[in-house]
């Protein structure tokens, strides 16, 4: 099980699990949200999960500039179009990790992938983890 948490209303037309997707009034209360539901269906925290980072681009050369950023953080990066309409990002850099998922990690994570949306130009569209590692 996949739980995912956009951080904007916009639908870039990925697919997403209606079940795993949480109302909130803040992006920490949504990390918050989004930890405890992984904990009640039991998921282990303390051991590595694949969790998912989905950045918007407005340009292949933002979105190869972003993998630049990202792989030496140990990330792996899938550069392809975004799927629906076109829109001001139309290249989805989807940067995937093996980590602990924690409130903490899941703040910092998303203040990183903010600074670099925001140095190309673009949009950080929030993260989603597995249930089971």
């Amino acid at each position: 099980m996949i739980f995912r948490r956009l951080f904007g209303s916009r639908d870039h037309g990925e697919e997403t699990p209606s079940e795993g997707v949480a109302a909130f009034d803040t992006v920490d209360e949504g990390d918050r949200l989004i930890v405890e539901q992984l904990r009640s269906i039991g998921a282990d925290l303390s051991k590595p999960r694949e969790v998912l980072h989905y950045l918007y681009l407005p340009t292949q050369e933002a979105a190869d500039a972003a993998r630049k950023e990202l792989e030496p953080r140990g990330y792996a990066v899938e550069i392809r179009p975004a799927a629906g309409p076109p829109g001001p990002n139309p290249f989805l850099c989807l940067a995937t990790i093996e980590e602990v998922v924690s409130v903490e990690s899941a703040r910092k994570s998303r203040e990183a992938f903010t600074a670099i949306a925001a140095a190309h130009d673009g949009e950080y569209d929030g993260w989603e983890a597995a249930g089971t590692p």
